[in-house]
């Protein structure tokens, strides 16, 4: 792991940096779980999967967080280029969300203290600061997010949070986008009486999440 990535990487043009952002695949923390896995794990309950009432519907800690850094990094672009501010009080959800996990994790890595100028600096001083690396000097063990992503495709719940929410209502048509190996794409069309036509207004993307560096 690095602390310099693409995600980070300044650019005169920065479209291709937005666009790794906005590539994430989020959609898929949305997955179907059956009795017999929420038994084992003891997870608490959750709303039911509509398109096989045996199943329930849970959100993937780390693509909830992933949309979080999605949303902050998409919202922080915009007022950088004087677009106005939205969705506040969700950035302050996600904050907090991200605070909780941090809490959570409690992780305890030592980071090396660097001294480095500052890209960014508003002054002609050379503006110092210090700044740990997360790849310098010692090794960390991560987890494999490719079997994350592999897991959550195969029980993916057709869902997409890029469709604009219905308040106060299961908004059964977020869970339209079905990718074309689903097993649950025959329910849902059926559901809506789509034709072999349908084609999803939000399709999910199969690839990787994101590109690790």
């Amino acid at each position: 792991m690095s602390i310099l990535t693409p995600y980070a990487t300044p650019h005169e043009n920065n479209t291709a940096r937005d666009e790794l952002w906005e590539t994430l695949a989020i959609d898929r923390g949305a997955v179907a779980v059956d009795q017999e896995t929420i038994e084992k794990h003891g997870l608490p309950d959750s709303m039911v999967f509509p398109w096989d009432t045996t199943k329930k519907v849970y959100i993937i800690n780390a693509f909830h967080q992933l949309h979080c850094l999605k949303l902050l990094y998409r919202t922080l672009t915009n007022v950088h280029y004087g677009k106005p501010l939205t969705q506040y009080e969700h950035m302050v959800h996600c904050l907090d969300q991200l605070r909780q996990d941090v809490h959570c994790q409690a992780d305890d890595v030592c980071l090396p203290s660097l001294l480095q100028s500052r890209p960014d600096s508003l002054t002609t001083e050379q503006n110092l600061y210090y700044v740990g690396d997360i790849n310098s000097g010692h090794k960390r063990q991560c987890r494999d997010f490719s079997k994350l992503d592999e897991w959550a495709l195969d029980h993916h719940a057709c869902y997409s949070f890029k469709k604009p929410p219905v308040a106060g209502v299961l908004d059964v048509e977020a869970f339209s986008n079905c990718r074309e190996s689903s097993p649950y794409k025959q329910a849902m069309k059926d559901h809506f009486g789509y034709g072999d036509d349908y084609v999803p207004k939000f399709p999910p993307n199969e690839g990787p999440t994101f590109q690790s560096w």
